[in-house]
């Protein structure tokens, strides 16, 4: 289901720059989005990021899937991402065990 035609993948990368991934002979209808954020110590800015992404208002029927990895974070950033689940809102949660590093 990760990549199938009605699926697009953006990644959010720490500086705010997005990159949009596509497939190439994708139609508009049961769309997904899939917006990755990559996190690591990022209690300070998480919820700003995501309340930025949440806010975006997608064209037709595309449906929206937020994605946060956390490369392992020592500070509050899990604790940022359960309270914003918290609030009801729907996001998928990946923790890695050991910092991946940058790439």
């Amino acid at each position: 289901m990760f990549c199938s035609l009605q699926h697009f993948i953006i990644v959010v990368f720490h500086d705010y720059h997005i990159v949009a991934l596509q497939h190439s002979h994708i139609t508009t209808l049961n769309m997904t989005l899939s917006i990755i954020i990559p996190a690591y110590n990022e209690e300070a800015t998480i919820l700003e990021v995501l309340a930025r992404v949440e806010a975006v208002k997608l064209l037709e029927d595309i449906q929206k899937e937020l994605i946060v990895v956390n490369d392992c974070s020592t500070d509050g950033t899990e604790a940022k991402v359960f309270s914003y689940q918290k609030q009801g809102k729907e996001l998928v949660y990946v923790k890695h065990e050991k910092n991946q590093g940058k790439g």
